[in-house]
């Protein structure tokens, strides 16, 4: 309230990677960002992405954004931490605008970390692959910022045994 008085034109994010958090977090600000990170290297079961958390994110009654990981995690590679690769990216963005997300930011933090160890290469292609998700994003722009109500989509799902996979689609 106090940053809404003073800059009308400026609104608060609040961002938290915990979802347990987020209904205390939408009582302190404008907007509520989803901090995914970090993505793993195998094995598959260390992933700790969630389309649930996303799906909460965007059921609480105010808007929401995405923070994608754009940092090396150099320094915690040992314990499985690496750069997001552009597929990645792309799913996890486009997940968020299944659950109606109207926003993106992409948080690195080596700039304030003096001491953090930078790998040129992998920085480039990572700089390189927020660039293209950027540009598919603002290409969409029209699309996930506007006020029309989205056609429905049905999707016709088959059982495949023990194991029912669930599908997400959304039209624009």
């Amino acid at each position: 309230e106090r940053i809404s008085k003073i800059d009308l034109w400026h609104p608060a994010v609040t961002l938290t990677n915990n979802s347990n958090f987020f209904a205390p977090c939408c009582k302190t600000g404008d907007i509520l960002s989803y901090d995914y990170y970090p993505v793993r290297t195998l094995p598959l079961e260390k992933q700790t992405f969630s389309y649930y958390d996303l799906r909460y994110a965007g059921s609480l009654g105010v808007p929401h954004w995405f923070t994608a990981q754009a940092m090396q995690w150099l320094r915690d590679r040992a314990k499985g931490a690496r750069s997001p690769q552009l597929q990645e990216l792309r799913a996890m963005c486009y997940a968020a605008l299944i659950f109606n997300c109207k926003g993106f930011m992409f948080y690195s933090y080596p700039s304030i970390m003096t001491l953090i160890e930078i790998d040129e290469a992998d920085g480039k292609q990572l700089w390189n692959d927020i660039q293209t998700i950027a540009k598919e994003l603002d290409e969409l722009s029209e699309y996930i910022l506007s006020l029309e109500e989205a056609p429905t989509v049905h999707i016709k799902q088959h059982n495949t045994g023990d194991h029912t996979p669930e599908a997400l689609a959304r039209a624009f």
